[in-house]
């Protein structure tokens, strides 16, 4: 297993590849989450570290699904999903995850299956979609990120801020 360190750089890195050329109006960015749940959170909570880099985020809490139509409208070519998961890393290891590669958990707070709306919009709109994932520590309720978690969501921010304004 690699070292969380080593993710990151892993994460950096296949971001950058991912989004070299692309023009940041093209990309939509989707908090999934709760985030009365404590770490469920990290999907807003990112949300709210990139409204000074992405045009188009959208905070879809537990029920994404519900703005796939707005999604499509915006004509992305990246759709990035920001959201908690469980990987069986330590709290705050951040990762991309593909469609199709999601493990199922029963404390989801998701209403339908991420692998779903992926696949979904891949097909509608011909973009570039995948989930940016952070392990979550806890998802009992409760406000506030754990502190594992919280350094990682700011980790992620950094990174994407400087890839995003790379492109």
């Amino acid at each position: 297993m690699m070292h969380s360190s080593e993710l990151t750089q892993t994460f950096q890195t296949l971001l950058t590849k991912r989004l070299e050329g692309i023009d940041p109006e093209k990309i939509v960015g989707v908090g999934v989450g709760n985030r009365m749940r404590s770490d469920d959170a990290i999907g807003g909570v990112l949300l709210d570290a990139l409204r000074d880099v992405l045009f188009h985020l959208i905070d879809a809490g537990t029920t994404p699904e519900e703005y796939l139509s707005i999604i499509k409208r915006l004509d992305p070519e990246v759709i990035i999903f920001l959201d908690a998961l469980e990987r069986g890393f330590p709290p705050g290891t951040i990762c991309i995850v593909e469609k199709g590669d999601i493990l199922p958990h029963h404390e989801n707070s998701h209403y339908l299956s991420l692998n779903i709306l992926l696949e979904y919009l891949i097909m509608e709109t011909g973009a570039d979609v995948f989930i940016i994932g952070i392990q979550y520590g806890t998802i009992s309720f409760g406000s506030g990120l754990s502190p594992e978690v919280e350094e990682g969501v700011l980790i992620c921010a950094k990174i994407m801020r400087e890839v995003i304004f790379k492109s």
